[in-house]
């Protein structure tokens, strides 16, 4: 499901934003981790406002992105091929301010719903950690 919110989301923005956004991955599963209460976070010691820090950095420089949309970065377009293909790519493409506000929701929701799989898979390997281990595995081998 995450995958296919991401091709609708990349209709209305653009790949730069996809690949900026697939960066918060770890921080929005650390973050639903918190808010779960699988994890604590003590704000009265180094490492925890080193992760409150980390976390709020990656968090700001994704918005900074995704809700500035900038100007074309030109470093090649002196040679005529690439000039002509930027033009091409640039006529028409470009997406309006409200499709971009949607696919930056819609990416979000993505990397949401990835989070909440991994946070899934995560409880159901403690809950079957006892299940599936090495000597419950050798010892049905063994016997058969």
């Amino acid at each position: 499901m995450s995958l296919n919110i991401v091709g609708v989301a990349l209709k209305y923005t653009s790949a730069s934003l996809g690949a900026a956004s697939s960066n918060t991955h770890p921080v929005i599963t650390f973050f639903l981790v918190v808010l779960l209460r699988m994890e604590n976070i003590k704000l009265r010691t180094i490492g925890g406002i080193m992760k409150f820090g980390g976390l709020s950095l990656c968090i700001s420089g994704v918005a900074t992105i995704a809700f500035f949309k900038g100007p074309l970065l030109k470093l090649l377009v002196h040679h005529h091929l690439i000039s002509s293909r930027i033009h091409e790519m640039r006529r028409g493409e470009d997406p309006a301010a409200d499709t971009w506000i949607k696919g930056v929701f819609l990416m979000m929701l993505s990397n949401v719903t990835w989070a909440l799989w991994l946070l899934l898979q995560m409880s159901l390997t403690i809950c079957t950690r006892q299940m599936f281990s090495w000597s419950m595995i050798y010892r049905t081998w063994r016997d058969h």
